[in-house]
């Protein structure tokens, strides 16, 4: 089943590296209208052939799709945003992702995932957002191309950033898709089930600004040094709870699940504290083609666990993981001075997703720099910026963390 879901997050590295051509070639419109009413038909064959190896393939699919959904949104939103308006448009688009991503969980209670209706209405759903986007009398941005940042750049530029950004993307793709294996394994219903798997939105979305706002205050690595310290003592918790508790159960997985989410934030603030104005989109879109790959392996790795071992070694492989973040801290901070106050880039927090899919990072050029124009990168695809100058700019970085 592991390998089933990590389907999903294939196509998401993927969907991350071909949308930018396809939305050159053709545009915004026409490349959600055409992805979308695939993906529809796609989500409607997984009932016709309910095999392990045809739902990889579809779930990878999928994967793409959404992906380059995403980014079609993304790119248009901080094409169209001005300095004014940017961050109340990346807000509500922050909440709008939220939101949906946490309903889809609970409308997981509603209908027998083992049955028709589910699929029917995960394709009605995807088929009627075409419509608004098709009908309406709106012109996308032009997206000229300009040079990314290479990948390599990433880590010489900031080692911690570059773990974080593949490690998180491993957690919340183990949380989220190897914590449907638990659920099964332990007994959860459909109700609680769902409960817990959102437990981990929920938390993505709670934590994300009071450890944000605390990372601008103090050395940013050090914050992530105790949040990942916490999460290995949540998830060690998690790994010999008795499931019957289930009360305790969900509150652990709000933490235990909603701290990759804010450490991934924190990853990407980090990186821009040593990261030159210029390159800002263009690491934010690495950011997320690396968290992606780390989220191939999340439910992989984690369903293994699970199968091989027990319940339990879920949360254990979690911790684990986690380890890793803190360690990679500690070290950064024995090896590194820290960036300088003046030079730091404000926190801003992350769309809580099924899988990383995008990441927003208020970078407050304004300080440094006169009203420009220019071009920048978001998740591969290029758009046009007018920075006026009256206010500190909130850049979108494309796609990826289901999103981790």
């Amino acid at each position: 089943m592991g390998v089933v879901l990590a389907g999903y997050y294939v196509g998401v590295v993927v969907g991350s590296l071909v949308a930018p051509a396809l939305i050159a070639r053709v545009g915004h419109i026409r490349v959600f209208a055409g992805l979308a009413s695939l993906n529809s038909a796609v989500v409607l064959v997984h009932v016709v052939r309910p095999e392990p190896a045809t739902w990889f393939a579809l779930r990878a699919v999928s994967g793409l799709c959404l992906a380059s959904l995403y980014v079609v949104c993304e790119t248009w939103l901080n094409g169209v945003a001005t300095n004014r308006t940017r961050g109340t448009l990346l807000a509500l688009y922050m909440a709008v992702v939220s939101g949906s991503l946490l309903a889809g969980q609970l409308l997981f209670t509603l209908a027998d995932p083992a049955g028709f209706a589910a699929f029917v209405l995960a394709s009605v759903l995807v088929s009627v957002a075409v419509v608004p986007v098709s009908l309406a009398d709106l012109h996308a941005p032009v997206l000229p191309e300009p040079d990314p940042m290479p990948v390599r750049d990433l880590w010489h530029t900031a080692p911690l950033a570059a773990v974080g950004a593949v490690v998180t993307g491993f957690i919340g793709s183990a949380v989220l898709g190897g914590g449907v294996v638990y659920a099964a394994e332990v007994g959860l219903d459909r109700l609680v089930t769902g409960l817990f798997i959102g437990a981990a939105l929920v938390g993505g979305a709670a934590l994300q600004v009071p450890l944000g706002s605390w990372s601008d205050r103090v050395d940013r690595r050090l914050v992530i040094l105790v949040a990942s310290t916490a999460a290995v003592v949540t998830s060690g918790a998690m790994a010999v709870l008795d499931p019957s508790h289930r009360l305790v159960l969900i509150g652990l997985m709000t933490l235990t699940g909603g701290i990759s989410y804010s450490l991934y934030s924190m990853a990407n603030a980090h990186l821009y504290d040593y990261l030159d104005d210029r390159l800002v989109v263009a690491g934010g879109a690495r950011m997320v083609l690396v968290n992606g790959v780390g989220a191939i392996a999340g439910p992989i790795v984690g369903a293994a666990a699970v199968g091989l071992v027990g319940p339990g070694a879920l949360f254990v492989v979690v911790g684990v993981a986690y380890a890793v973040i803190g360690v990679t801290a500690l070290a950064r901070i024995a090896i590194r001075r820290p960036a300088p106050s003046d030079e730091r880039a404000a926190f801003a927090p992350v769309p809580v997703a099924v899988a990383p899919t995008s990441a927003a990072i208020e970078a407050e050029l304004d300080d440094v720099f006169a009203p420009s124009e220019g071009d920048v990168r978001v998740a591969g695809v290029s758009v046009h910026y007018r920075d006026q100058g009256d206010g500190p700019p909130m850049v979108l970085l494309g796609p990826l963390e289901d999103h981790g």
